[in-house]
């Protein structure tokens, strides 16, 4: 990922920098704040009927084709009618948003992750968990570092918005893509499906430690040896100082790369936003994804030769 309330928080810092360029009415500003949850909607899709493919164009929007489909969805955003148009392009420059975040975030997730569990035998069957225990970490430790508040004041599912208009243009954007780059049955109905059933995941679980968290995490542990669902809630009482935001300046290896670093998750963060700063611009004037992946994907790891070729395009 990182996790959401990250992934918002860059978004309100992003918009707070350049919010004049960008321009957004109210119904834009809250579905650019949306588009910064990426694809991740997708992985908790639960109640579509296609729920295979919706969670698979999660995993593939991570993974494969970055630059095929950003050059779909910027294109078909110019074919939107124009009172939707406005809603299409904020929606496509926050996902941008999460992918230059998730490429810069997460070599330093993965450092830690790997290093705890690489070395521990109790955690050698939990990196998922692990990871999602980083970025709920990261999560508390950016919402004290930047608005002085908890987890208990700003909910996770609080930050996923967006009009029932908006979520539906957002979805046809989405479900454009999933067919022509990614060749999935995904339709316009299921990205807002999945923003439902991640808003109301994160309300059945939180906060970590509640009764209702508990159980749901035994029942879950009777089916697998850890709970994922432990690992996405988050602890009220977490605050910057906890050491997943390394603010202790502790070395750490990028595992795509070799590349030791002491940065903080706080230094990461604002790469990340300087990063965009660069890319956007250059993206909205056309100019192909290809010349601004760097080669990576959401990971910030090298793509392995499924990225589309330099300047390839879809048909429309």
């Amino acid at each position: 990922m990182p996790a959401l309330i990250t992934h918002h928080l860059f978004g309100e810092e992003v918009l707070h920098r350049v919010g004049r360029e960008l321009c957004l009415a109210e119904e834009e500003h809250d579905l650019f704040l949306m588009g910064c949850q990426g694809p991740d909607p997708f992985f908790f899709a639960v109640t579509c009927a296609r729920g295979n493919a919706v969670r698979a164009m999660g995993s593939n929007m991570h993974r494969r084709r970055v630059s095929a489909a950003f050059d779909r969805l910027r294109a078909d955003v110019a074919h939107l009618p124009q009172d939707k148009a406005g809603l299409g392009r904020a929606f496509v420059a926050g996902l941008l948003a999460h992918y230059v975040l998730d490429r810069n975030a997460h070599p330093f997730v993965y450092a830690h992750e790997y290093e705890l569990c690489d070395y521990n035998r109790e955690l050698a069957d939990a990196y998922h968990e692990v990871h999602a225990v980083i970025e709920s970490e990261l999560d508390c430790g950016m919402l004290d570092h930047l608005r002085g508040v908890n987890c208990a004041q700003l909910t996770p599912a609080s930050v996923l918005a967006g009009s029932p208009e908006g979520l539906l243009v957002a979805g046809t954007l989405l479900a454009q893509t999933a067919r022509a780059v990614f060749e999935l049955d995904v339709r316009p109905v299921d990205y807002p499906g999945a923003v439902d059933d991640m808003r109301l995941c994160y309300q059945k679980i939180e906060p970590f430690g509640s009764a209702r968290q508990r159980n749901i995490s035994r029942a879950e542990r009777l089916a697998r040896p850890h709970s994922q669902l432990a690992s996405l809630a988050h602890k009220v009482d977490e605050g910057a100082d906890n050491p997943s935001m390394n603010m202790a300046h502790l070395a750490w290896e990028d595992p795509f790369k070799p590349q030791s670093s002491t940065e903080s998750f706080p230094e990461v963060f604002e790469r990340g936003i300087e990063d965009y700063l660069r890319i956007l611009p250059a993206f909205e004037a056309g100019e192909p994804m290809a010349l601004l992946t760097g080669g990576l994907d959401y990971h910030g790891k090298p793509m392995d030769g499924r990225e589309e070729p330099l300047g390839s395009t879809h048909p429309l």
